[in-house]
């Protein structure tokens, strides 16, 4: 995450939308950032509200709905008007029903995104040392993989890595980064 402001407005878009889901997920690194900036956090999960009106895991309204009820760069009301006017001119073409999902998105948006408030605990979030057995952690994932994933990959140097920049087989079973909205059964 790039730089924030003091007092900085951070929407984020995830499945979590109460401070006690929050906590749980969210890196201690980022905890420790919100807290220390002061950030005013909001959270909004748009792609199951994409979902819920028929979007499907196009959320593009939905953010920029909250971008306009967030940022004040216009009033709220002219805004969501200005929003609701591009929308009606790009999708018009493709039918009333594409033209009523984006239109239920945006407003879906508008009740559905939270202010979290987070607890004063954050402030002092540290990480928690990685806990593995060094025996059946490879050697990539333990000297490569984890640093990257604390964000320390410039503390390594170039001869680490294997030559081509090829990562081993199966290194992804170590990230659990969740990164799959939905998984097909």
């Amino acid at each position: 995450m790039g730089p924030i402001k003091e007092g900085g407005v951070l929407l984020l878009n995830v499945p979590w939308v109460t401070p006690e889901a929050l906590d749980k997920n969210l890196s201690p690194k980022l905890k420790k950032l919100i807290a220390e900036k002061k950030v005013k956090l909001w959270a909004i999960d748009a792609r199951s509200i994409a979902a819920a009106v028929g979007l499907r895991q196009r959320i593009n309204n939905i953010m920029q709905a909250c971008f306009y009820k967030l940022s004040g760069v216009l009033p709220e009301e002219q805004a969501l008007q200005v929003l609701k006017n591009d929308i009606a001119s790009l999708y018009t073409s493709k039918g009333p029903k594409v033209l009523k999902m984006n239109y239920d998105g945006v407003d879906a948006a508008l009740e559905a995104v939270t202010e979290i408030h987070y607890p004063e605990s954050w402030l002092g979030a540290t990480e928690a040392p990685v806990a593995s057995d060094a025996a059946e952690v490879p050697a990539f994932v333990k000297n490569i993989q984890e640093k990257l994933a604390q964000e320390l990959g410039d503390q390594l140097p170039v001869s680490a890595f294997p030559p081509g920049g090829i990562f081993p087989n199966g290194t992804c079973a170590s990230e659990k980064r969740g990164l799959a909205g939905t998984v097909p059964t």
